[in-house]
């Protein structure tokens, strides 16, 4: 404690004294404010801040979106390189969110329900975000997507997909909606943009050694080994067996049932995400109940019935 003071100027207090002054907490705020933005970071501690995997960050370090500071033997990233690479990167992908928001009511503006539109988040959210991958039926319809890519944004997962599913999403939305072709395309486009780390590569080696109903949806499987998730996200619940899966430490969930378990270990964070999502609708905007039945109506009544009793 003594090199503390002596380096930052902390003022020492006793813990037998009558408490923390409102003045003894300005000053370590101050004192704080001072050290954190040039304090080094671990390849791991930065991943965790940006909730992105490790590989990732190498490839950030690789491609100098991140700067390296050679530290000794280690290597090290700012807190203030990594705190203002996050504050770009999230703003991109809130306006990211509201052009996706934008181009899913371009294909599909069944509901019209007028509303006020919510801002945006009241605080910055700081859970411990759960690792799931994603099924192309969950990207599409893109209500479903727009809600789960909100939920990464808010920090609550961290979202992961293959090429393969990517692959199979824009196949069946495109003969599904022919005439949205061109939006279909730019929305993979900015999904791709927006959240590079989501994408899982190196899993085709496991594929082979599963066994699934359907052995066309074994790289599903495979891409959730491989980034090490506990959780498949899937309509198709009865092509993932839980039976089977669970010797991978693997659970198959549905999308209403997952996220339902997000807002029942972080309610007022979960809260906050969706009436983003539900204020992320402009054209036309949406008001609670419009919302809540849209929930119900793509398998999230889990969460619609929560968010209706907040």
């Amino acid at each position: 404690m003594g090199d503390l003071v002596k380096k930052t100027g902390l003022k020492q207090f006793s813990p037998a004294g009558e408490g923390i002054s409102i003045d003894y907490i300005d000053h370590v705020k101050g004192i704080l404010s001072r050290i954190m933005p040039s304090r080094k970071l671990s390849q791991g501690e930065a991943a965790a801040m940006l909730n992105v995997p490790e590989s990732h960050l190498e490839s950030l370090l690789e491609e100098k979106k991140l700067p390296l500071v050679l530290n000794g033997t280690g290597r090290k990233v700012r807190y203030r390189d990594v705190m203002n690479y996050k504050a770009s990167r999230d703003r991109q992908r809130q306006e990211g969110l509201v052009q996706l928001a934008a181009m899913t009511q371009e294909c599909d503006n069944r509901y019209i329900h007028p509303v006020r539109i919510f801002q945006g988040y009241a605080k910055p959210l700081n859970p411990v975000p759960t690792t799931v991958l994603l099924d192309a039926n969950i990207l599409y319809p893109f209500y479903t997507r727009d809600v789960f890519l909100n939920f990464f944004v808010g920090g609550l997962i961290r979202a992961h997909w293959t090429e393969c599913i990517l692959a199979k999403w824009i196949g069946s939305t495109s003969r599904k909606l022919p005439n949205n072709i061109d939006s279909i395309l730019r929305q993979e486009n900015r999904m791709r943009e927006d959240y590079p780390e989501a994408m899982v590569t190196g899993f085709e080696h496991h594929i082979e050694s599963l066994h699934l109903p359907d052995p066309d949806d074994r790289h599903v499987l495979a891409a959730a080994i491989q980034c090490g998730t506990r959780y498949i996200v899937t309509e198709d619940m009865g092509d993932f067996p839980g039976e089977y899966l669970a010797q991978f430490g693997i659970e198959p969930l549905g999308p209403g049932a997952f996220l339902g378990m997000i807002w029942d270990r972080c309610p007022n964070e979960a809260r906050k995400v969706l009436l983003k999502v539900r204020g992320n609708y402009r054209n036309p905007p949406f008001n609670m109940s419009g919302f809540l039945e849209l929930l119900h109506g793509i398998n999230m009544g889990e969460i619609a019935v929560r968010l209706g009793e907040a």
